[in-house]
């Protein structure tokens, strides 16, 4: 079979101006003949439109999500705040001010322990919730008045915390200091007995 095509001249097409809009005319080897095409002619404006659509479409899926996805309740978001603040807080001294009990908007009883620490020559009082606390830590054990070490958010001090799962700064009790002249007592109560 022969090909009709032999070069690129051997086909014309013509857009017609004449009423038959819409038609394309082509000659092949001198044979002419008209077929119907769809031209699809949409304008800027409509291209704009459909844009907006779409971010529209994708705003209100976006919101949504939003609205549907799974939040956190306010003790696990705490208990995320005390493991981030645990693992990578600094810790400086503070001391143990006060311990007390709140009534929380459920009607539950909350302890609560107070502290306050100084860093950079600004003192904080904060206050921490110990009630998921209760199997490490009793309140009743708590020694108000002692020093204790806090663990904060460098960037933001006034995040800290008292006691964690896994870290506490409670002190059992002051800590012993070492004195040259303790030695030396300690040296003699045994040399006279």
């Amino acid at each position: 079979m022969r090909n009709p095509l032999r070069s690129a001249n051997d086909l014309q097409c013509n857009f017609c101006s004449s009423p038959q809009n819409g038609m394309l005319r082509y000659s092949l080897n001198g044979r002419s003949g008209a077929r119907p095409f769809i031209m699809v002619q949409i304008s800027v404006r409509e291209w704009q439109i459909a844009a907006v659509a779409a971010g529209i479409a994708l705003a209100a899926a976006g919101g949504l999500w939003w609205l549907k996805r799974n939040r956190h309740s306010a003790d696990e978001l705490e208990y995320e705040r005390r493991q981030v603040l645990a693992s990578y807080g600094r810790i400086v001294d503070g001391s143990l001010l006060d311990g007390f009990q709140v009534t929380a908007e459920d009607g539950t009883t909350r302890d609560m322990l107070l502290y306050g620490y100084e860093i950079s020559g600004v003192i904080y009082e904060c206050s921490q919730d110990i009630t998921p606390l209760r199997e490490i830590l009793d309140p009743a054990q708590v020694k108000l008045g002692m020093p204790c070490s806090i663990r904060y958010q460098p960037g933001s001090p006034e995040n800290s915390i008292l006691v964690a799962e896994r870290w506490s700064g409670l002190r059992e009790g002051l800590p012993d200091i070492w004195s040259p002249l303790q030695d030396e007592f300690n040296h003699r109560s045994h040399q006279v007995g």
